[in-house]
């Protein structure tokens, strides 16, 4: 959003006078093009533009290229100035973000308009409670598409919202106390909403990771794998292999092999073999985030909870093989929980996360950023930043690239804020 103005210092005592201009500025600002000689420009968001300049004197016309490199940070602002938490991000077919969340024992979907965010559906009650969650995705027409659990008493049942607007229609998914730990995609194609989640399947006690899809106007419920005894602080994310269109799912497993488990459905079955579709063994594979790169290879990151090791994973499949690295870590710090991940426009992945520290008595959280380099050592492959420091912030994070192949999260707390890096 900053303004200046731009020159051109070509104009020499020996030359006969530049008598026309004619700038271009490869889609960074704002007007993009001008006449002027000395053009004023907003610029917008940053990155680096292929920009061009063509003056005209006496002797002909001459064209200049340039790079024009604008200079790019967090925007930050509150959404919402309540405690809110289970955060979800998407950008619709308009370009503009919505978030869905809990608050006040409500989950809540809020769009932004250009202006201002607006709240256009609420339903509860949902009961604070781990494994409670929210997922949203945006269909072709501008329709969003939320799962969420609806908790009380003890018991959950999933649930999806369609609409937008205040037009909506709510379905009960699956009430078998399921739910928990949700994660929402469309089919590429079809645009049938697959969704990923735990539930306590009665009889078999402890969780199971549950795939839910419409089948002929009815939800069918696939068991995938025994998940873990306890949800809390797990995740499932799903997605859909750009080669096939069939779902797979990242989440964590602790019966009996403990690690992450890349859960891939070929057509007729599921396999989600401890040994065999691991990517890592060990307290690795809570809160996963599946994302495909340009290639439509598999990406995952991660939280390694190991005792007095905590920290933040990434992992991509090259060639059948998962390569695993760590990302960032801490002495004395939780690094790498609440992680969501997303490639920007160049390709890199790019990875939010929680950071939690104590330091004396106080206790807070920090939100922070990972972003690919590509550099081989000694140079960092990664550069971390620190987005948002203020107060104990920073959970529940969403990830998601916008329509400029610039990353954006919301993300929970104290209250719910939006960040845009542009």
């Amino acid at each position: 959003g900053e303004t200046a103005t731009a020159t051109a210092n070509l104009e020499r005592p020996d030359i006969p006078p530049i008598t026309g201009w004619s700038w271009n500025f490869g889609g960074g600002a704002t007007p993009n093009t001008s006449n002027e000689a000395h053009p004023t420009v907003t610029f917008g968001r940053g990155g680096t533009y292929d920009a061009w300049v063509e003056v005209t004197n006496a002797f002909g016309t001459d064209h200049y290229d340039f790079d024009l490199e604008v200079e790019a940070w967090w925007h930050i602002e509150v959404v919402d100035p309540r405690e809110s938490k289970f955060t979800s991000l998407a950008f619709a077919p308009d370009g503009w973000p919505g978030i869905s969340y809990w608050a006040d024992n409500t989950i809540r979907y809020v769009k932004f308009d250009g202006e201002d965010w607006n709240e256009e559906f609420a339903q509860g009650p949902a009961q604070n409670f781990p494994g409670v969650s929210t997922s949203v995705a945006y269909s072709a027409n501008g329709n969003a598409w939320i799962a969420f659990t609806q908790r009380w008493n003890n018991t959950a049942t999933l649930m999806l919202a369609v609409g937008s607007g205040d037009q909506w229609e709510v379905d009960v998914v699956n009430e078998g106390n399921a739910g928990y730990d949700c994660s929402l995609a469309l089919h590429p194609t079809a645009e049938e909403p697959g969704i990923s989640h735990f539930q306590m399947v009665e009889g078999l006690g402890d969780d199971w990771l549950t795939y839910s899809h419409p089948v002929e106007g009815a939800w069918l419920h696939d068991i995938v794998s025994p998940g873990p005894n306890d949800g809390d602080g797990v995740g499932t994310s799903l997605g859909f292999d750009p080669s096939t269109n069939d779902p797979r799912i990242t989440f964590y497993h602790d019966l009996g092999a403990e690690g992450l488990i890349y859960a891939w459905f070929d057509g007729l079955d599921w396999h989600a073999d401890p040994d065999e579709d691991s990517v890592e063994h060990g307290y690795r594979g809570h809160w996963s985030s599946l994302e495909y790169d340009a290639d439509g290879n598999p990406a995952i990151s991660y939280f390694d909870s190991t005792l007095n090791d905590p920290h933040l994973r990434f992992a991509l499949r090259v060639n059948g093989d998962w390569q695993c690295e760590r990302v960032d870590s801490e002495i004395d710090a939780m690094v790498g929980e609440y992680t969501s991940l997303g490639f920007d426009s160049y390709g890199r992945p790019v990875i939010s996360y929680y950071r939690y520290h104590e330091e004396g008595h106080r206790q807070d959280g920090d939100l922070k950023v990972a972003w690919f380099t590509g550099a081989l050592p000694p140079q960092p492959r990664w550069d971390i930043q620190t987005v948002d420091d203020y107060g104990d912030i920073g959970t529940y994070t969403s990830l998601a690239i916008d329509s400029y192949g610039c990353p954006a999260i919301s993300y929970g707390g104290d209250d719910l804020r939006f960040a845009l890096w542009w």
